[in-house]
């Protein structure tokens, strides 16, 4: 009987150490995050706001939370803006309200008999594409979506994710979404392929629902106890979309979409490091541009980081540039959308070959294009 307890606890400990593992990872990134020595770099000439889309609420009636529980959480993560964006019902289950301190956007999620969605602002001037089928991009899409937590989340659901879910809470909460990231590949080809042709915006979607936990409460809406498997500011924490801004100009809804629209943006995960100071932007004599804009060949692009990074400069989906630094000037002379991507130097294995940031293009137009401009 005894040989039998210690065997049966023996496979106890054995079946715990895979948990272990993804713990001792997570606190490996958690201190390499923690190390990375940030420079002050040359300044930037844009106001960066941090924020995230593809938000849902219990007004969109398949998750639990409130408007309230978004901007708390918003602001919990530091953010400037959030855009939310609830199935469309009849009728509203509460007012949409506005905050001081965050530009607070309401939207709509659409369904598309495509088997996909698109992620709306009210007056439709933003329209992201948000679908993991590998359809063509609708012609009114402003944006694509080119990560979405949930959707990239889905194909790891099942007892191993789960339980390392549970190790993490009093653990490393913060570092548990980077055991499911995975790059979508073709998700970036269709985006690249279709900048070709065309601007196209990308963006990464929180698809938050605070949808998976336990609350007690009081029949007056006090909460006693509240458990949550997927809070808000933990969505908000692992990836964030930075919309950039003239300085000076005022920040409002209407200044973040146009630079959503726009695809002045860039997308970040904020689990890594802080990207506060990240600028990919181009200038000709005294003119700035931002990503989105279109310039003619000749034309100085510039991309920063405010830690000593790997960056791939990249056209058509191809590196075309793969430099090691914190600052660097190209000369862009062939025609085509120039992006970048942003990876940490000597990553720990879990973030390895993953993309800390994730820019918006720059269009540098053809000889002729720029003649006729």
């Amino acid at each position: 009987m005894k040989k039998a307890l210690k065997f049966a606890l023996l496979l106890l400990l054995v079946g715990q150490l895979p948990f272990i593992y993804r713990v001792c990872q997570s606190r490996q990134l958690h201190t390499y995050s923690s190390q990375i020595p940030r420079q002050n770099g040359t300044g930037h000439p844009f106001q960066d706001l941090r924020g995230s889309l593809h938000i849902h609420s219990a007004a969109g009636s398949h998750s639990i939370g409130t408007y309230l529980d978004i901007i708390e959480a918003a602001e919990e993560a530091s953010y400037d803006y959030v855009f939310i964006t609830d199935h469309p019902k009849e009728y509203t289950l509460f007012n949409q309200i506005e905050d001081p301190g965050i530009v607070v956007i309401y939207g709509w999620e659409e369904e598309r008999p495509d088997v996909a969605r698109n992620l709306r602002s009210q007056n439709n001037e933003v329209v992201i594409f948000s679908s993991y089928t590998q359809g063509p991009v609708p012609d009114d899409a402003t944006g694509i979506e080119v990560f979405n937590i949930a959707e990239n989340a889905r194909p790891a659901n099942g007892i191993m994710t789960w339980m390392t879910w549970l190790y993490h809470q009093p653990t490393y909460p913060d570092q548990f979404f980077f055991h499911l990231w995975q790059v979508d590949e073709e998700r970036l080809r269709l985006w690249d392929e279709t900048t070709a042709q065309r601007k196209l915006a990308a963006v990464a979607g929180n698809n938050a629902h605070q949808n998976l936990g336990l609350i007690l409460q009081t029949t007056s809406g006090e909460r006693l106890l509240s458990v949550m498997v997927d809070p808000y500011v933990e969505s908000f924490r692992f990836v964030t979309n930075h919309t950039l801004l003239p300085l000076g100009q005022e920040v409002s809804q209407e200044s973040v979409l146009a630079a959503l629209r726009k695809g002045s943006s860039y997308i970040a995960f904020e689990g890594i490091a802080d990207p506060t100071g990240f600028a990919f932007y181009a200038k000709r004599g005294d003119r700035l541009y931002t990503m989105g804009d279109e310039v003619p060949p000749e034309t100085e692009l510039i991309f920063q980081a405010p830690v000593p990074s790997r960056f791939e400069l990249i056209r058509a989906g191809e590196t075309i540039e793969a430099l090691e630094g914190s600052r660097f000037v190209f000369i862009a002379v062939d025609p085509g959308a120039y992006r970048v991507e942003v990876y940490p130097l000597e990553p720990p294995r879990l973030i390895k070959g993953k993309p800390w940031i994730i820019s918006n293009p720059i269009y540098v137009q053809g000889e002729e294009e720029a003649e006729v401009r």
